[in-house]
């Protein structure tokens, strides 16, 4: 069993040693990707049934396959915006996505191309788009500071990770928002 976070790593959950964090689209875009991923693996976790089949529907696990669908369709349009942003253009995510460019474009560009923000302030700019789409239970309200997100995301990685010894995990690493 994992120790809660705060006794594995406690410089991490002393704010006093986190550097400020000042996100652009790019890094934002980023961060709404990796939010995305938890979110999936959160509701994956959860359909690992531990109750009884006597007490469950055939029908909620049918629920929980078209939950799953709905996160890895959003998980794909992050990852494009991601793919944008880092500068891939359309006939390479087409080819990865193995359609026609025109198909690309047409299924993802006007959602995904946020490319003109990428200079821009993260969290005034690529997150409100971001947050629009979450489909997370508790979504992130519009003014969230992706920044604190990404420490989430810290977090998050830390209090699940099962390696302890992982350069990531050390004490004051912060292995989400230090590759962004």
């Amino acid at each position: 069993m994992l120790s809660p976070p705060s006794e594995v790593h406690p410089v991490l959950h002393d704010r006093t040693h986190r550097p400020p964090l000042r996100l652009d689209g790019r890094q934002t875009a980023r961060v709404g990707y990796s939010s995305i991923c938890v979110t999936a693996a959160e509701h994956a976790t959860s359909m690992v049934t531990t109750r009884d089949d006597a007490n469950r529907s055939g029908l909620d696990f049918l629920d929980h396959a078209l939950s799953a669908q709905l996160l890895a369709a959003e998980q794909l349009h992050r990852a494009v915006t991601v793919a944008l942003m880092k500068g891939a253009d359309w006939p390479a995510i087409a080819a990865k996505l193995r359609r026609t460019e025109a198909q690309a474009r047409r299924e993802f560009e006007e959602s995904c191309d946020l490319t003109h923000l990428a200079e821009a302030d993260g969290q005034h700019g690529v997150w409100p788009v971001i947050a629009e789409s979450d489909p997370a239970p508790v979504p992130y309200p519009d003014d969230a500071d992706p920044a604190e997100i990404a420490r989430e995301l810290d977090d998050w990685y830390l209090a699940r990770t099962r390696h302890p010894h992982d350069p990531a995990a050390a004490p004051g690493r912060h292995p989400v928002s230090a590759g962004l």
